[in-house]
């Protein structure tokens, strides 16, 4: 069953209400807008590719599933990143480009390692989907890190 990755920025009273009542996160992780993102599926290959891609720095994959779990499904993770944290990631993933992931790329490895979902085979995936999922990951933070937000991660 196919495991959707949502993100949402959140001001200091998104977080604090969440803090509070964790329950609340799937809702608020789903509320459209421009602090709002979905990686779908391309989480987990977008992880690993961050923590494999040798001209990229430590702590880019933090932007997956960084942070501290709050309460939640079993199998469904609920994780909160603080601004400063959040700054950290942005940091690592400023000077990552396109090819940095693109270089990371090897079907053969991510197969190896079952990588989720086992769509790495697919000649369009990195072009068509990781690419484009890399770039919007990468505003994301960036802009929450300017603007000295948290972020929540929603999976499942």
């Amino acid at each position: 069953m196919p495991m959707p990755w949502v993100a949402r920025s959140l001001n200091d009273e998104e977080r604090a209400q969440l803090v509070a009542d964790p329950t609340a996160a799937t809702q608020l992780a789903a509320v459209p807008g421009k602090q709002h993102i979905e990686l779908k599926t391309t989480w987990h290959g977008l992880k690993w590719l961050l923590a494999a891609g040798e001209d990229i720095p430590s702590g880019a994959e933090d932007a997956i599933l960084g942070g501290t779990e709050l309460p939640s499904e079993p199998g469904h993770p609920v994780r909160i990143i603080d601004a400063n944290a959040v700054e950290k990631i942005a940091t690592a993933l400023d000077p990552v480009t396109a090819d940095d992931v693109r270089d990371a790329f090897d079907i053969d490895q991510m197969l190896d390692a079952s990588v989720y979902p086992p769509i790495w085979g697919d000649p369009d995936v990195l072009e068509k989907k990781v690419v484009p999922a890399f770039e919007k990951l990468r505003r994301f933070y960036l802009q929450s890190a300017a603007e000295k937000r948290a972020v929540l991660i929603v999976v499942g």
